[in-house]
């Protein structure tokens, strides 16, 4: 349509142009007061209206990444200990206990938090490094030694069960007594100076050895348990033992005894015991204390040897049935053969010597030969006189 209105407009001013071109040619010229008349052609301009169109929607392309894997580690708490062992009121007393990572899905050294109670009242916390591998046992100590004070108190650490799939063995608690302040007592003579002397408390401490071991299935293995006397202590103490798994038997070498003495813990598992790790506790009791000493047990899985040589046995009598279903035939068969040769030898056996009649070689009438060496003997005879083989 545009196109049309611009050709329209240049003819009808070429055609204007030529009119007036052949009037000033002819001589005529347009009176002066004739008006005279323009035309301006204005090109037309249409405008093209486009449609709106909505706007763009971006797509990520950035895939969904699954969330990463947690590392998991066994933690427990072997055992635990004060040091001194038989402390006396207003003693400062270490805090300590034995860490171990059972197992774990993640690489070592690893950080860990743990803590300490005693009767409940924190008295340490913090971070630990563990150095590794998995199985190896890593003392710990509270920072701030504890005072002791007089009576009877429980000390308890705890490791964190954060990515702990065996929360059960991360606690451990252990009592002990604390004895009042060391008693003093002055003497006065008439030439000696004062003189102060002290009574310390008997007591007896229980160790045991190695503090962590592992073992398969149905196998046997032993521990070293010492218990010694402290300040002259001389009762009768009487060991046990428990936290065994199902099935399993625990024997001590010495059930009891006094200070000093030795025994082994000998620990028998059975082949179905399930595999894992267990704390043994090894108590001590006598003259009116009680000692104690973990020990961690971890059980693994027997070796299939047996099962392999079992499924083979029943493997190879399975074949022989197979053949003997395939050739009864020939096996029944053989059976008779054998049988009718067993018959021909016990009649050959039995076969008896025949009396001999009178021939011209001069033998005597009444004599028998012998069936096995053919020697003549008298037919009254039962047996061969040369070889006694039986003639009748």
């Amino acid at each position: 349509m545009k196109v049309h209105s611009w050709i329209a407009a240049i003819l009808f001013l070429l055609f204007t142009v030529t009119i007036a071109a052949t009037a000033n040619t002819s001589g005529h010229f347009a009176p002066e007061s004739s008006p005279q008349i323009s035309f301006t052609l204005l090109p037309t301009f249409h405008s093209i209206i486009l449609p709106t169109l909505p706007p763009a929607t971006m797509i990520s392309s950035t895939p969904t990444l699954p969330p990463p894997a947690i590392a998991e580690t066994d933690w427990a708490i072997a055992s635990v200990s004060i040091t001194p062992q038989n402390p006396q009121a207003g003693d400062p007393v270490t805090l300590s206990a034995v860490l171990v990572a059972l197992s774990s899905t993640a690489s070592f050294p690893q950080s860990v938090a743990v803590e300490c109670t005693i009767d409940g009242i924190p008295c340490g916390s913090g971070t630990v490094l563990y150095p590794g591998p998995a199985g190896n046992s890593y003392l710990i100590n509270a920072q701030t030694p504890w005072i002791a004070t007089p009576g009877t108190h429980t000390l308890t650490w705890l490791v964190s069960t954060n990515n702990d799939p065996n929360p059960s063995n991360n606690v451990m608690s252990a009592t002990f007594i604390v004895g009042p302040a060391i008693q003093t007592t002055t003497v006065q003579t008439t030439t000696q100076p004062v003189l102060t002397s002290t009574q310390p408390l008997a007591d007896f401490t229980i160790t045991a050895t190695p503090p962590s071991q592992s073992v398969l299935q149905g196998q046997t293995v032993p521990y070293s348990v010492n218990v010694d006397a402290l300040n002259g202590f001389n009762s009768q103490v009487s060991l046990s033992v428990s936290g065994l798994p199902s099935g399993a038997n625990g024997v001590f070498s010495n059930p009891s005894g006094t200070p000093n003495f030795s025994s082994t813990l000998t620990v028998t598992l059975p082949t179905d015991v399930s595999t894992g790790p267990y704390t043994l506790t090894v108590t001590g009791s006598g003259g009116g204390l009680t000692h104690i000493a973990n020990l961690v047990l971890t059980v693994n899985p027997a070796a299939t040897t047996q099962t392999s040589t079992s499924s083979s046995s029943t493997q190879t009598s399975s074949d022989i049935m197979s053949m003997i279903e395939q050739n009864q035939l020939l096996i029944l068969a053989g059976l008779v053969l054998l049988a009718a040769i067993i018959i021909a030898a016990a009649l050959l056996s039995r076969r008896k010597a025949t009396p001999t009649q009178p021939t011209s070689t001069g033998v005597t009438t009444g004599m028998v030969y012998c069936g096995k060496c053919g020697t003549q003997n008298p037919a009254t005879n039962q047996f061969c006189l040369k070889c006694g083989a039986k003639l009748h």
